[in-house]
């Protein structure tokens, strides 16, 4: 059975309430620590633990898990669109059946009450939920090595000759202005039953040419264009199609095309310090370091809720913290 930890939330684990004395130091300013929770394994190759400073105060539950063992996984987890609002711990338990069990799970990305796509980007089991949007984020390749690094996307959509950016996938409200010239936006069937309300340009229905859409990174991804029509605000998206809306210049440079044009997709990403060439899990969130080799990084000087992810010099231990700053 293999033990899995989703990017949503909440350590749903409690044992021992014994406590064990130590000291943080925080800012120079040392800080009594209850071992609320004693470090405990959860799964194979997982251990888990929790820590409070009542003075600061502060709540930090810890899960460590080692990648090497073939009996967990990291995976990233989502509602059932996109765009559709849910708490971490509700998507574990859905993401948890048999010889799936979910053990752990933190927040990724940045919050959205009005459930809205996230805004750093996210892949599930090797393929785009939406795009990334060079902001920081946690990786995971085929070979299941971490990444953390700032993910840029260049996404690029040919058509009889003809090439074109596309803007995002999947994530109109960030990084997409609807009321911007010049627009090229993919939504998937992941996004919702439909694209969000927009103006002005034309909608393509596409589908695969072959089998189904696989929305991996850095392939070619072979299409047909079904039809091609005046924007109508909202667009059905149909499961197994995918919908791109185009307008300005954009629009003007496939005047040429029809229903029956072949369409060759390729969702690039790439990385500021390094290279990966297929992202099997992807999670980001605030543009933020907290640390590097050894060094500190950014600081937040405000005392907010806060989830971290982090790995080891050899690549073989995630780290992940959920901490409670704000009581």
């Amino acid at each position: 059975m293999k033990k899995i930890l989703t990017f949503a939330l909440s350590f749903l684990l409690a044992t021992s309430l014994a406590h064990a004395k130590d000291q943080w130091i925080i800012n120079g300013n040392p800080y009594d620590v209850d071992t609320v929770e004693f470090p405990q394994q959860v799964g194979p190759g997982i251990r888990y633990a929790q820590y409070a400073l009542p003075a600061f105060p502060l709540r930090v539950s810890v899960i460590h898990v080692d990648l090497t063992n073939p009996h967990n996984a990291l995976e990233t987890a989502m509602p059932d669109f996109a765009i559709n609002r849910d708490v971490p711990a509700q998507m574990a338990l859905r993401y948890s059946r048999e010889n799936h069990q979910v053990v752990g799970a933190i927040n990724s990305d940045l919050s959205s009450l009005s459930g809205e796509p996230v805004n750093s980007g996210q892949f599930m089991n090797g393929e785009i939920i939406v795009s990334p949007s060079g902001m920081m984020a946690f990786a995971l390749d085929e070979r299941n090595r971490p990444f953390i690094d700032r993910f840029r996307f260049n996404g690029q959509m040919a058509i009889g000759g003809t090439t074109l950016r596309i803007s995002n996938v999947n994530a109109t409200r960030y990084v997409t202005d609807t009321q911007s010239s010049d627009v090229v936006v993919l939504y998937t069937d992941r996004y919702y039953t439909d694209t969000n309300l927009s103006s002005g340009g034309k909608k393509m229905v596409i589908s695969p040419k072959e089998g189904r859409f696989l929305w991996q990174s850095n392939a070619p991804i072979h299409a047909t264009i079904d039809s091609i029509f005046d924007n109508d605000g909202h667009t059905a998206i149909a499961q197994g199609k995918a919908v791109v809306w185009i307008k300005g210049s954009a629009e003007e440079a496939l005047a040429h095309v029809a229903a029956g044009d072949e369409v060759v997709i390729t969702l690039g990403v790439s990385l500021d310090n390094g290279s990966m060439a297929h992202i099997e899990q992807l999670a980001g969130g605030m543009d933020m370091f907290v640390a590097r080799s050894g060094q500190m990084g950014d600081t937040w000087e405000e005392r907010h809720p806060r989830s971290i992810i982090g790995f080891n010099d050899d690549s073989t231990q995630v780290h992940m913290f959920v901490i409670d700053g704000r009581q």
